[in-house]
């Protein structure tokens, strides 16, 4: 990986910020030269904006590389995922949803826009978590449940693994930690621990 050194002795990991359409011959060389590739989800919602007026300003050959989450992975790149909040919403569920279905809330279009660039559920989740925080050289403390990291983690409502892609937006936060202490319950959560705490008395 190429790096940049700073004046301060760290360095600095290189990154492209907002891709959403790149010529054929740099897919490659994300993974080539260790160049983060950071994409937004939500960017890619296939509504009529996106499907009306981006397809047709960057035309029909390269709308077939748009938002090429799959290919850049499959060229051993690395992703880093992110809202680009406050243009879009700072909630990852729905951006989550895109980027396993490639289709709005009605499930369109039949089959997903650019269908070949949808990730699986654990890779979507790993750019969010661990590709975020390996793009801020943060990795050594935050991005996944290891010893030694910071328990920076929620519990939510569903099993994004077994449950239909498409209701994944309805995902809700039960329990927010951060460092390992407990800043968020849900009410349905509290009630729950404290019912749970009464039966073992």
């Amino acid at each position: 990986m190429p790096l940049l050194i700073l004046a301060g002795g760290g360095y600095a990991r290189p990154r492209i910020e907002h891709i959403e359409t790149i010529s054929s011959a740099d897919i490659s060389r994300f993974g080539r030269l260790g160049v983060i590739a950071s994409f937004q989800p939500l960017h890619a919602y296939p509504d009529e904006d996106t499907l009306n007026v981006w397809v047709r300003n960057v035309g029909p050959e390269r709308e077939t590389r748009a938002f090429a989450w799959r290919s850049v992975a499959s060229g051993g790149g690395r992703l880093a995922f992110g809202s680009d909040w406050p243009v879009v919403t700072l909630n990852p569920w729905a951006g989550l949803q895109n980027a396993v279905t490639r289709q709005d809330v009605q499930g369109l279009p039949p089959g997903g826009w650019v269908p070949e660039q949808r990730l699986r559920m654990a890779e979507a989740i790993e750019a969010y978590t661990l590709g975020a925080a390996i793009a801020g050289r943060r990795e050594k403390t935050e991005g996944s449940i290891e010893p030694g990291k910071l328990a920076d983690l929620v519990i939510v409502s569903q099993n994004l693994f077994e449950i239909d892609p498409h209701a994944v937006a309805r995902t809700a936060v039960l329990l927010t930690m951060v460092g390992g202490k407990t800043v968020y319950q849900a009410s349905r959560w509290a009630r729950r621990g404290a019912a749970q705490a009464e039966a073992t008395r």
